[in-house]
């Protein structure tokens, strides 16, 4: 496939700056403290790095967003910040997913990003009731999960792995919830459009994860083990809107 012909798909990082992520402790993992990384090679693994033409664009370092007119996909990645501190690059992200959507061109939000989402359609984030959310949770999916793109060829009941100490308390009206937790009945919504979003991380690995709790939370870190299938939603989205043909992702999610 020519350069031309690739679909641009753009990673809106909206990381954030986090002290304790010394990238000394994450040398020995080939994933880095970088979310860029991490989407370019579960990308990389799925087969589908080169039949796209990916970028980063760092939004809380105030890095400037393309014209939206130039990006066929978006990833809203997550954040070591709340969606509620309403931070200038945040409020600026936003202001450029309204743009955005209005090209009607899809996009998927991971953790911040879901909560980004579902905040710029009205929806409320708040604290987890039962603390922080941390592990390789199941997923259970709803009858419009078992059916939708997102989640195709998924078990009804998958686990993820997830790191968060807020969720969407009160989704957007007219938001189409695709999965639940035990402690979460949004951690998946469909804005339409092809605007989806999960609360948790097909991005990250285990060891990731570990190798993050292993410093501030040390007694959380058996909570989660490999998930080599979580990241085939990524390259469900993919193909679900188009931006890649379904025959070209690996059928090795491994």
């Amino acid at each position: 496939m020519t350069a031309s012909a690739r679909k641009r798909v753009l990673l809106v990082s909206l990381a954030g700056d986090d002290p304790s992520l010394d990238p000394a402790r994450f040398d020995r993992i080939a994933d880095t403290t970088d979310d860029a990384v991490w989407f370019g090679n579960r990308l990389r693994e799925l087969g589908l790095i080169d039949a796209i033409a990916f970028r980063t664009v760092q939004a809380f370092r105030g890095e400037a967003l393309p014209d939206p007119e130039d990006v066929d996909a978006v990833f809203i990645g997550g954040s070591y910040h709340s969606i509620n501190e309403r931070l200038s690059w945040q409020l600026t992200t936003m202001a450029w997913l309204e743009r955005y959507r209005a090209t009607g061109k899809p996009a998927l939000g991971v953790c911040a990003g879901h909560q980004m989402m579902s905040v710029m359609f009205d929806g409320r984030v708040g604290a987890v009731e039962t603390g922080r959310c941390v592990g390789s949770i199941p997923v259970t999916l709803s009858a419009a999960g078992r059916g939708h793109y997102l989640f195709e060829d998924f078990e009804p009941v998958s686990e993820f792995n997830h790191g968060n100490t807020e969720r969407v308390v009160e989704p957007p009206g007219g938001a189409v919830s695709l999965a639940s937790t035990d402690v979460d009945p949004t951690v998946a919504l469909d804005y339409g459009g092809d605007w989806v979003s999960v609360q948790f991380h097909p991005e990250m690995t285990e060891e990731v994860m570990v190798t993050y709790f292993a410093l501030t939370h040390p007694h959380l870190v058996h909570r989660f083990h490999p998930l080599p299938e979580a990241k085939r939603l990524i390259a469900n989205f993919l193909k679900g809107t188009g931006i890649v043909d379904g025959r070209t992702a690996s059928t090795d999610a491994r």
